[in-house]
């Protein structure tokens, strides 16, 4: 029961159970932080004795999972295209390789292009790890594309 759950027990559960890509996570990154900083501070929250070494490990593994060049982490978001972008929140959203991935219109106001590199970089996700991914969209024949199976709501 989220609704009722402790701070302690929610805590306990986010980004490591439950990790969540918002709709337009795309403007989520902070403007004066690069990728890297980004991912950085996320890693010190869970383990404040990291090292550099650890965390830049970690970093390059997580931009291979996402498939973007990993002179990314050197990027601002606003450097990045919105296709990279996405990645890039993907790849801060299963830092901790959560059990649930919750994506939420992943591929809104993406080209098909960009669309169809996101949706595999999801779907190559999905299939190397443990992970359940909640997958929200509009677009039924994407998901149908993306499912194993499917909730319509009216």
């Amino acid at each position: 029961d989220l609704i009722h759950a402790s701070e302690a027990v929610l805590e306990k559960l986010r980004w490591k159970e439950i990790a969540l890509v918002p709709q337009s996570s795309m403007n989520a990154f902070n403007p004066v932080y690069t990728i890297r900083r980004t991912l950085r501070e996320m890693m010190l929250l869970e383990d404040k004795h990291v090292t550099k070494a650890e965390m830049a490990k970690r970093e390059e593994a997580l931009m291979d999972m996402v498939h973007l060049d990993r002179s990314v982490l050197n990027c601002y978001a606003h450097e990045m295209s919105g296709g990279m972008k996405q990645r890039a929140a993907i790849a801060l959203s299963v830092i901790y390789s959560p059990k649930l991935l919750i994506l939420d219109e992943a591929t809104t106001g993406l080209d098909i292009k960009v669309q169809a590199d996101v949706l595999g970089t999801i779907l190559q996700l999905k299939k190397k790890t443990d992970m359940s991914i909640l997958f929200i969209s509009h677009d039924a024949e994407l998901g149908d594309k993306i499912s194993d199976r499917r909730v319509e709501m009216l």
